[in-house]
């Protein structure tokens, strides 16, 4: 639901900003998730490599994210 809600949201010019924020975070919130991943022995999902990728890939998203709230406009008022 929460997915579902941020992607609606970043299609909607008046909300995208806030959509923008809601992705950001969200991929902030999932980051101890593949950092604890990636320390473990044994990865929960692929190898220890995968775990890496996976790693670098969300600090990527948590990136554009940022990138992406900073980039789009205020919110309108209508």
């Amino acid at each position: 639901i929460v997915e579902g809600s941020i992607g609606i949201a970043l299609l909607i010019p008046r909300y995208r900003k806030l959509g923008a924020l809601g992705f950001f975070l969200l991929m902030l919130a999932f980051l101890p998730i593949h950092i604890w991943d990636w320390m473990k022995n044994v990865p929960a999902v692929g190898s220890k490599t995968a775990a890496i990728v996976r790693l670098v890939v969300q600090v990527v998203l948590i990136y554009g994210g940022w990138w992406l709230y900073r980039k789009v406009g205020k919110p309108s008022r209508r």
